[in-house]
């Protein structure tokens, strides 16, 4: 009771009074100048001196209840039925309208925003009270509370969300400035995202500070593994040790040692036209061309848009069954399985695969000029991403291995000697943030509340760090590459014809009217110089992913038309018209070889069916 009304630990306790008791006459020495706090506490404990013996020894009973920081303050009515509600879910108090014996309990209210309560467990009928999964009661009841008093809704309990810092370590970290726990959580993870292997994984774990205590059996095969920063000693000195799930569900050596130790697959991918991580079928090849770029940092936005692709697509195997049953043929029959939703354990894979790259590309980008703030937004997407790649189940790291590979290989391909890095990094980041973006409605549509919530977050970074480090060299391609105004009128044309037919027609619309046409059209100038078809070149763009989720719709069309320009060969062209009619003199084909055709089977005279 002296906790209660008293001032609390940080003086959070404002105007401490009852909201409700067992009763509803319990005295309130928060609003009564005659009622004490041994008053109140003497008739908490009147049933607990009564059972005696009964008596369990720990009998006081303590749980506390918040609003949200945007939820409405709540009258002083409203608390008290917040309370009553509670200890009926908790089983303490089964109701004033209940002949069941109950325990003794208050509902203290401090400043607005929440309430404790304080219960001895000893029933009035004199025997003890033993609460069980009394918490998980409450919180499913607190969840139809918000929705009949219209708070903010939160999701079922989240086993992915990380162990929240205890109070000593908060107490620490308000004396030296930091927290630990957090440090190690980044550092962990991001060694796991550069490693190679296990062995490669401790290595770098000591390089950047970090002491790892591996635990080995009797044949040597490590278990577990527990981690800890080299400056953050305890009283004696000693290192101040976290294991690997107390840092977080993703950080645990099982999770860890299956990320690093995965390799490639050739099984078809559900939801993919792929034949697996380690090739690509000749459909992949037509969809995802620059999946085949020589230069990672180009092959990484490839993988991401392709990532994005398979999991912004739930609506795949709908559209299949109705073209299927709409032509009723053998070959949509036959890649009926190939259009299936994305299963949860490769869709884990590849959200984990972009968690790596957002681990990654900070490091990568170290010797590119970028602003201070910039680099801490793609930091912080990185670890509000973190939240977001983690499943409560099994994860198929195999078929995401590629990508993987390819985001590592980021941080051995410096961007300091390329007169395009600008360009790069601008396209990296708009793919990564449509790959984020993705995640969050993947998440949002399979009722994963905290997980989108953290996808959102890291979704608000990399939009701060695309307003940075994409206008300038989009305005520097754009310049660069511009087309006479006949060209330009063209390229329009060639563009709303595959729009028409490959989205719809708001999409289409929209990057018809955005000022970013321009920039556009020079994307597509660029290709035609380089040899490419402009309408294969703006179908490949157009159909390597969905556009209308896109922020700038325009703007994505245009760092995917620049990128497939700078790293995919050149289509076969008709001529030198860049709609791709036939102009010009008829080509010729040369044949090569000695072998002649064979000649079509003719049919028996003898043996021919006659009427």
């Amino acid at each position: 009771m002296s906790y209660l009304y008293g001032p609390g630990r940080r003086g959070e306790h404002a105007d401490p009074h009852l909201v409700a008791s067992w009763d509803g006459f319990a005295p309130d020495p928060g609003r009564d100048p005659n009622a004490t706090l041994k008053e109140l506490a003497d008739l908490l404990d009147l049933p607990v001196r009564r059972a005696g013996d009964k008596a369990p020894s720990k009998h006081v009973w303590h749980m506390s209840v918040r609003l949200a920081p945007e939820d409405r303050a709540l009258t002083e009515t409203e608390w008290g039925e917040v309370a009553r509600r509670l200890m009926r879910a908790t089983g303490i108090d089964p109701g004033p309208d209940s002949e069941e014996p109950f325990c003794r309990w208050v509902a203290v209210r401090h400043d607005d925003n929440h309430i404790h309560f304080a219960a001895t467990l000893a029933r009035s009928d004199g025997e003890a009270y033993h609460p069980f999964h009394e918490g998980k009661a409450a919180q499913k009841e607190a969840r139809r509370i918000e929705r009949d008093l219209g708070l903010r809704r939160l999701d079922k309990r989240d086993r992915t969300a990380a162990r929240p810092p205890s109070k000593a370590e908060q107490f620490k970290a308000e004396r030296t400035g930091r927290l630990p726990r957090k440090r190690l959580q980044t550092l962990v993870r991001t060694a796991a995202a550069y490693a190679a292997d296990p062995d490669d994984f401790l290595t770098l774990l000591g390089h950047v500070g970090v002491l790892a205590r591996p635990n080995r059996d009797t044949n040597g095969t490590i278990r577990g593994c527990a981690f800890a920063l080299a400056d953050d000693r305890n009283a004696a000195g000693e290192p101040v040790w976290f294991g690997g799930r107390t840092l977080a569900p993703d950080l645990s050596w099982p999770n860890l040692h299956a990320q690093l130790t995965s390799v490639g697959t050739a099984e078809p991918l559900a939801g993919d036209d792929s034949t697996g991580s380690t090739g690509t079928s000749s459909s992949t090849d037509q969809r995802w061309p620059d999946l085949a770029a020589t230069d990672p940092w180009d092959c990484a936005s490839a993988h991401l848009d392709r990532i994005a692709a398979l999991l912004n697509d739930p609506t795949r195997a709908e559209n299949h069954k109705a073209d299927q049953d709409a032509r009723g043929t053998r070959a949509s029959r036959a890649t009926a399985t190939c259009d299936a939703a994305l299963p949860d354990e490769v869709a884990a894979a590849h959200r984990a695969a972009v968690g790596q790259l957002l681990s990654v590309l900070p490091g990568a980008l170290h010797g590119h000029p970028m602003p201070l703030q910039t680099r801490q937004d793609l930091r912080d997407a990185a670890d509000a991403f973190a939240h977001a790649a983690r499943t409560t189940g099994r994860t198929a790291h195999a078929h995401s291995h590629a990508a993987r590979q390819t985001f590592r290989a980021l941080t051995d391909t410096l961007l300091t000697n390329r007169t395009n890095g600008a360009e790069v990094v601008g396209d990296l980041i708009a793919t990564a943030l449509l790959a984020v973006i993705a995640v969050t409605r993947w998440h949002q549509a399979n009722k994963h509340e905290a997980q989108a919530r953290a996808a959102a977050q890291a979704a608000a970074h990399l939009r701060a760090a695309y307003r940075v480090t994409a206008p300038k060299p989009l305005q520097q391609l754009t310049a660069e590459h511009t087309p006479d105004p006949r060209l330009a009128t063209l390229y329009a044309q060639v563009t709303h014809r595959i729009l028409a037919t490959r989205t719809d027609q708001a999409t289409t619309s929209a990057i018809l009217s955005d000022p970013a046409m321009a920039a556009l059209t020079a994307a597509i100038h660029r290709g035609t110089n380089n040899n490419h078809n402009p309408l294969v070149l703006v179908d490949q763009a157009v159909t390597s992913r969905e556009l209308a989720t896109a922020d700038n719709p325009a703007e994505v069309l245009t760092w995917r038309i620049h990128r497939l320009a700078r790293t995919t060969p050149a289509t076969a062209r008709r001529g030198n018209n860049p709609d791709g009619r036939r102009t010009g003199k008829p080509t010729t084909t040369t044949r090569t070889g000695t072998r002649r055709p064979t000649p079509p089977p003719t049919a028996n005279p003898n043996t021919r069916r006659t009427r």
